[in-house]
């Protein structure tokens, strides 16, 4: 018996546009989030693909640090 999982991102709609950041996506594949953040780094994107999809962001974590994220385009 095969037993199927569904999986829910969290996508929001920004100014009309599903968006998703790289804190969500590093929980939703239980992935560290500067494992996330190296990864996109690495990625190589034309600089219109990365102006449309990418956006620096900041959040609080429990510290009330101020720390960066990434909000993306979410293809969802």
């Amino acid at each position: 018996m095969t037993t199927s999982t569904s999986i829910i991102p969290n996508v929001a709609l920004v100014k009309g546009q599903p968006m998703t950041n790289s804190r969500d996506v590093a929980e939703l594949f239980g992935k560290r989030h500067a494992e996330v953040l190296r990864a996109m780094t690495g990625l190589y994107c034309s600089p219109e693909f990365t102006e449309r999809n990418f956006a620096l962001s900041e959040y609080r974590d429990s510290t009330t640090a101020p720390s960066i994220c990434v909000r993306m385009a979410s293809p969802f």
